[in-house]
């Protein structure tokens, strides 16, 4: 399945509950590139916080961020960093999850490296263009909320299957994804 995302503001309240709380944290992320999606959540968790914690550090211009890669964010994450107006530093050992992050933010027309870390340059934003999400759920959904901020369209090829829940919050706060 491949999705087509264009340009869009995702503006909206999210009340989360047990049916939508895997997608909280990325409505969250999704403030931090200029969008307006209130999540309201009466129970927020641990890693709601610390996600709140680490986007105010990484718009603050420059960061070095330790993050355990097997944080469902970490990639989100990555990508948000490239709105930035400064460099950011993610610290993980995960070489994979290092690897997939550069490669998306590069491939959308952002600035990643890889070496002892992922560093990520700031453009101020990303242009859109064509990902691969291999069939994975986490990639699909980072790729979504961020291409919505994009300059232009992005392409997701081989998008997970699974995200009936998610585009429908996703489309009903005015995201614009063609399903193919």
């Amino acid at each position: 399945m491949d999705i087509i995302i264009k340009p869009s503001i995702l503006d909206g309240v999210m009340k989360v509950d047990s049916k939508n709380s895997l997608y909280s944290e990325y409505f969250i992320a999704a403030n931090a590139i200029g969008n307006l999606v209130l999540v309201k959540n009466d129970n927020e968790t641990e890693d709601e916080k610390l996600l709140k914690k680490l986007l105010l550090s990484i718009r603050s211009g420059k960061s070095v961020i330790e993050v355990l890669s097997e944080k469902r964010f970490f990639l989100t994450l990555s990508l948000i960093s490239a709105f930035s107006s400064g460099k950011t530093e993610f610290i993980t050992d995960n070489k994979d999850k290092k690897v997939v992050a550069a490669l998306l933010i590069n491939n959308l027309g952002g600035s990643a490296e890889i070496g002892e870390n992922l560093s990520v340059t700031g453009k101020g934003s990303l242009k859109g263009g064509e990902v691969d999400a291999k069939g994975d759920l986490d990639i699909t959904l980072s790729v979504m909320i961020v291409a919505a901020a994009c300059e232009g369209e992005t392409l997701i090829k081989n998008a997970a299957e699974n995200i009936g829940a998610f585009s429908k919050l996703y489309t009903s706060f005015g995201g614009k994804a063609e399903i193919k």
